[in-house]
């Protein structure tokens, strides 16, 4: 028997359609330490460079929104920040809490919206190209909803308010889209990667004879 493991044989253990959200999961001391991080007023913590961005979307129909970003981890180019480490804990929490093996971490990033006088709904997207989970930090109490759509991309199916400490975690191809904040910034963690649980892995590795 083939002993080679596809891709197919580990998008088909991955669960779909769901969205659950967590607000116990990550301990107050931790949620402290990613504000001072973000903020960077803290030793020896070691702060985040966010890059400004115009439009967080390349859609024309986006233009004028607009914040800042921080790539924190980026495994197809090589790239780690410093505080990666403590950064993807909520993962690792979220993997034990759920009884999942984390399998892989595609990217970590920061996003920082600044409050506009109006509430607006960014484009319906997925954050990859191939089958993955997500998972959001929020890491400050901030209007500016998650929302989630059906495959239209036109009927809303879910809305989730940051909160701080709140993790939400979904099924990737799931459509989805931040709303901009209009009192306070909204200020998030975003993970991709892949977990399985122990039957999951069973399925997706050959048995050897």
């Amino acid at each position: 028997m083939s002993t080679t493991i596809t891709e197919n044989d580990i998008y088909s253990q991955l669960n779909r359609g769901f969205i659950e959200y967590y607000d116990d999961l990550v301990p107050k001391y931790l949620q402290d330490y990613y504000i001072n991080l973000v903020k960077n007023k803290m030793e020896p913590v070691v702060g985040l460079e966010f890059f400004y961005s115009e439009d967080l979307s390349i859609e024309d129909n986006q233009m004028g929104e607009f914040g800042f970003g921080c790539n924190i981890q980026d495994k197809d180019a090589s790239f780690y920040h410093k505080s990666h480490y403590v950064i993807s804990t909520p993962i690792h929490l979220l993997c034990k809490k759920l009884n999942l093996a984390l399998f892989d971490i595609y990217q970590v990033r920061s996003w920082i919206q600044t409050p506009q006088n109006h509430s607006n709904t960014f484009l319906p997207h997925q954050d990859l190209n191939h089958p993955h989970y997500v998972l959001l930090y929020y890491i400050n109490d901030s209007d500016g909803d998650t929302v989630f759509y059906d495959s239209d991309g036109i009927t809303e199916i879910k809305r989730i308010t940051p909160k701080k400490g709140r993790v939400v975690f979904f099924d990737g191809s799931i459509l989805h889209a931040a709303s901009n904040p209009t009192t306070t910034p909204r200020i998030v963690f975003n993970y991709n990667f892949l977990a399985f649980s122990n039957e999951s892995l069973k399925n997706i590795f050959p048995k050897y004879k």
